[in-house]
């Protein structure tokens, strides 16, 4: 059984109150796959979903989780990082590998080291790195799409990226309709992934029952377990830190994939 909750950020939701919108989704079966169609995609510190209680909340993060690594989206990301930072500082390619190394191990983005240490403008940053092809380099997936549909959870787009880039990647993918909400580095005041401020945030703003999480990287996986999340890996290495391990997102079975309860 499927139920189409057909609501738009632009229409619908915005004329609900949180109230409203929780029931709604309640009142789908729990056996039903949730689908909310949201062309209109806002952020999650937006209206309507302070206070709203879902069921069950999926996060799943984009880069290099719903598509393959080996697409080559996050190569020409990191080539714009290096070339802004060369613009930037003057380094060559040896040294700028060890300072974005020292930045992701100490504050969990380059961005965010850059912004410490040389009070970057961040939404600049933004834009030049993103600033890619992506629709040469990702193409519609409905494999992905059925996947994603038959989980019976509301999902949100949760990335280190700004929601334009997510925006596109979700489109060229076509399974934005999908997503109910994205929550970028933006939303999360620059302090992403890892960061336990952006994930209580998150948490504090949509009060979910239970919670689960995908990513590609097990360190952004580390505090999504820390807060009680049930944990999915997209990566070709297992590991016993997380509670599920997958090659590709498409693998995932819905049936292995459980919803944890937290405390708020």
């Amino acid at each position: 059984l499927i139920n189409t909750i057909a609501l738009t950020f632009r229409d619908n939701f915005d004329r609900l109150s949180g109230g409203e919108v929780a029931e709604r989704l309640k009142a789908v079966d729990s056996k039903s796959t949730v689908r909310i169609c949201a062309p209109q995609v806002r952020i999650l510190s937006s209206p309507p979903f302070f206070g709203v209680v879902f069921m069950n909340l999926f996060l799943i993060d984009i880069d290099n989780t719903v598509y393959p690594k080996q697409l080559g989206v996050f190569d020409a990301i990191d080539i714009r990082i290096n070339q802004y930072m060369k613009n930037l500082l003057g380094m060559n390619d040896e040294q700028i590998d060890k300072l974005r190394k020292f930045y992701w191990n100490k504050y969990g983005t380059t961005m965010s080291g850059l912004i410490k240490h040389y009070h970057i403008d961040p939404y600049r940053f933004l834009d030049y790195v993103h600033d890619i092809d992506i629709e040469s380099l990702i193409k519609p997936n409905p494999l992905l799409f059925h996947k994603i549909n038959s989980i019976k959870a509301v999902k949100i787009a949760f990335t280190n990226a700004p929601k334009k880039h997510a925006v596109r990647v979700l489109e060229a993918l076509g399974i934005i309709e999908l997503f109910v909400d994205i929550f970028d580095i933006i939303s999360a005041d620059f302090r992403g992934k890892p960061n336990r401020y952006a994930y209580e945030k998150i948490i504090n703003k949509t009060k979910a029952d239970r919670y689960a999480m995908i990513d590609d990287w097990e360190v952004n996986l580390k505090t999504a377990k820390e807060l009680g999340f049930f944990t999915v890996l997209v990566s070709k290495e297992h590991t016993k830190n997380v509670d599920l391990c997958v090659q590709r997102f498409e693998d995932l079975d819905e049936n292995n994939l459980k919803f944890n309860m937290i405390v708020h």
